[in-house]
């Protein structure tokens, strides 16, 4: 495993981050689009998005997703863009991280020997490339994306459109969630202009689920846990359920959030454990509870509505751990 380099200090883009970038991009011939471990809808159609726009412009484009991909996303439109492997030895001129908050969540200890980009909207971000645009204003990294392509003069093709209004749509939770902002709207009904067909983007991501995810929510749902008082909702899903109900592939999304919606619930959490990596927390708030600073403390981060991190110790420590910090930040 190569060698992690020296973190360098950020390089300031001034009034127009979508400026810098662009130039770096048209300069550029042979580009590297990564994106985290476990994507959501997010992450995989702002990559698709990146793509098909660099590929329009005649570049050389290798698109990079670490997986492990849900089963529902087998389906959407341009998956097959993003390459389940890294292209190790291949050399690139830029690299284009999109929705991640540091390094390690594409691959660990490994930053490419070239220019990077990155271009995220988690307030956690590390700020860890040569050029960063990081707007946690934005509701989606897809939003950054659609204002990096109107600054290029891209043009917004309907396969386009498509994979940046998936990454809208889930980020805001079909438009649900307090991070869409008027321009959210403003943008999707261009991208819907443009040819985004909102009722395929629902139903391949909201209505497609596996009957193996299906049984893994039951067996979730079944650990349901009340909290400080009915303002906390926990659950938990383990390696063996996973075993038993098809694969990490079958992971039921939005769970979390469904705890949240829980009549008196303000925050929602999520326990899954991943072999080999850990446990991975999943909190989800109304707002009121600001659940990115407790993923914070447990070595994670996101947003005041939706945050994790991954503790890697045996399940029942990491629960303990992530109640007491809960616990307090909720204690009256």
């Amino acid at each position: 495993m190569a060698q992690r380099p020296k973190p360098k200090a950020p390089r300031p883009l001034g009034a127009s981050p979508a400026a810098a970038i662009a130039e770096a991009i048209r300069q550029a011939q042979r580009l590297l689009v990564c994106i985290h471990k476990h994507p959501d809808g997010d992450a995989l159609g702002s990559a698709i998005a990146a793509v098909l726009a660099l590929e329009a412009m005649g570049k050389q484009v290798v698109g990079y997703c670490p997986g492990p991909l849900l089963v529902h996303f087998h389906d959407i439109p341009g998956i097959e863009r993003l390459r389940p492997q890294f292209p190790g030895g291949q050399p690139f001129d830029l690299a284009l991280y999109l929705d991640c908050a540091d390094l390690d969540r594409v691959l660990k200890d490994f930053k490419p020997p070239c220019r990077t980009v990155n271009i995220d909207h988690h307030k956690s971000n590390a700020l860890f490339a040569d050029l960063n645009w990081v707007d946690p204003a934005a509701a989606a990294t897809g939003e950054l994306l659609y204002a990096l392509f109107v600054e290029m003069q891209v043009e917004i093709t309907a396969p386009l459109a498509q994979a940046l209004y998936l990454a809208i749509m889930t980020d805001t939770g079909s438009f649900r969630y307090a991070n869409t902002r008027p321009e959210t709207f403003e943008i999707v009904a261009r991208l819907v202009q443009r040819g985004a067909d909102p009722a395929l983007a629902a139903r391949l991501y909201w209505d497609n689920v596996s009957p193996h995810s299906v049984r893994l929510r039951a067996a979730a749902l079944q650990s349901l846990t009340l909290e400080a008082g009915g303002r906390l909702a926990w659950a938990q899903l383990t390696a063996a359920q996973f075993a038993a109900h098809g694969g990490l592939e079958h992971a039921p999304e939005g769970l979390s959030s469904a705890l949240r919606g829980i009549r008196g619930v303000e925050v929602g959490l999520l326990f899954t454990e991943i072999p080999g990596e850990g446990i991975r927390v999943s909190l989800r708030s109304h707002g009121n509870v600001d659940v990115s600073e407790i993923a914070r403390q447990l070595g994670g981060g996101g947003h005041r509505s939706a945050a994790g991190a991954v503790i890697e110790a045996p399940l029942d420590e990491a629960r303990q751990r992530t109640l007491a910090v809960l616990r307090r930040a909720l204690a009256p």
